[in-house]
């Protein structure tokens, strides 16, 4: 189960994010660590205009990733927006349970501060 999810959020979420991964079967994947805001968002809007599908990380406020994840979605691209502290290994593997669950699995990671 998910970090600190109850059991319907999960499997509700769980069920978003296998239709997202029907749609999205042939894509590359990324996850760029700390791209809600800085070089961090400019590298995963890059991958996205690229044809990547982006797993969006952020530690703090949702609010720059959502807005992010926005952008890129009316650009034509792929973005999944994922809450973790790259310190916490946990929360890290959560992350890309995410990108699996979504996306089939991780081809690219990107780390930023």
């Amino acid at each position: 189960m998910g970090v600190g999810i109850d059991r319907a959020a999960y499997e509700a979420l769980k069920l978003n994010l296998k239709e997202t991964h029907l749609n999205n079967v042939n894509k590359k994947v990324a996850i760029v660590t700390g791209s809600s805001r800085g070089i961090g968002a400019v590298v995963a809007q890059r991958l996205a205009s690229d044809g990547f599908a982006v797993v969006i990380n952020y530690s703090g406020s949702a609010v720059p990733a959502e807005a992010l994840k926005q952008q890129i979605v009316q650009a034509g691209g792929c973005g999944l927006v994922v809450q973790a502290d790259v310190s916490d290994a946990a929360a890290v593997r959560a992350m890309f349970d995410a990108a699996e669950v979504a996306y089939g699995g991780v081809d690219v990671l990107l780390i930023f501060p």
